[in-house]
């Protein structure tokens, strides 16, 4: 009993939960406080204390993979192997040590560059290098005499690729929840298909933490093509014109400065406004197309709102 422990945790009032009360084979088990992490498959978890407010916190587990990767380059101090081996064997350990938890935990932007740059201090260690040697080598494509190192994003798009399609390999309770979070996601983003997404995803700020979305950011990111399960994708709302399409028309309008600052409103308060054409019973974009059938879409938009959106 001494390596087993009990935590709990109430989301709905967002505190913990007593436990004491709680016994095996006549023993208490010790409390661990659900601010701290524990493992659970080898992904280092908190029940509460993650950024905002979201739960589970795996920050503990982004500090881990980052310290693990450092120790690399202690160990590889005054090495004698050969380079060709040592080098493709250290990128694959450092690889492998942000694969395996990359798609259950929400890395943030300036923590994959933080990791890219461990990994290429690994990588100079490997090569026997000075840690001031000039990153370029490792960064210029093949052709142009490099040895380009993956950058982390990379890895995390093969990662979360892999994720939800084992989540929708099968018709069960994992697949539909799956459905329903990218059905929902489209509705927040105003967005019909993946592609649109990605657009929108990508000019967030900050990652969300549904992994469907963390992918389809990450690719727009770098400027990526995605093909998500067909389970997500089929159906009629994949051809229905989006809000997003509206604000595009919207935005190839813009030809002068006082135009540009009307656009920056517009997109500040898109949500709001969406909801005031649901609210005078254009509930779907399509509406406010004049010609459906023409080659370029015709838009019926209002000639007058109220410059308060909210």
């Amino acid at each position: 009993m001494t390596k087993s422990v009990i935590t709990a945790f109430d989301y709905g009032r967002r505190t913990e939960l007593p436990t004491n009360g709680i016994r095996y084979n006549g023993e208490i088990l010790a409390c661990l406080p659900a601010r701290e992490s524990f493992r659970y498959l080898g992904v280092r978890t908190a029940l509460s204390g993650g950024r905002r407010g979201a739960s589970p916190n795996t920050a503990d587990e982004i500090r881990h993979v980052k310290s693990s990767t450092k120790e690399l380059t202690q160990r590889l101090a005054g090495h004698q192997m050969q380079l060709s081996l040592i080098v493709q064997s250290m990128r694959a350990v450092a690889t492998a040590r942000f694969r395996y938890s990359a798609a259950l935990t929400p890395w943030t932007d300036s923590e994959l560059e933080e990791l890219f740059k461990i990994w290429m201090q690994v990588e100079k260690a490997a090569w026997k290098l000075q840690r001031g040697f000039p990153s370029t080598q490792f960064q210029l494509p093949t052709d142009h005499g490099g040895a380009p190192l993956e950058h982390p994003r990379v890895v995390l798009i093969q990662a979360l690729t892999t994720h939800i399609q084992q989540i929708t390999a099968l018709p069960d309770e994992l697949r539909e929840a799956c459905i329903r979070s990218y059905r929902k996601l489209c509705v927040d983003c105003g967005c019909s298909n993946e592609r649109e997404l990605t657009r929108v995803l990508a000019s967030e700020r900050r990652p969300r933490r549904c992994p469907i979305a963390r992918l389809l950011r990450a690719c727009g990111q770098l400027q990526m093509d995605v093909i998500l399960p067909e389970a997500l994708t089929t159906g009629r709302t994949r051809r229905e014109t989006s809000w997003y399409a509206l604000l595009e028309h919207i935005r190839s309008r813009v030809s002068d400065e006082t135009d540009s600052r009307d656009l920056g409103c517009i997109t500040m308060h898109w949500t709001t406004i969406r909801k005031r054409f649901r609210s005078r019973g254009i509930r779907f974009p399509r509406q406010l197309v004049l010609n459906r059938t023409a080659e370029s879409t015709e838009w019926l938009v209002p000639t007058y709102m109220s410059g308060n959106p909210g």
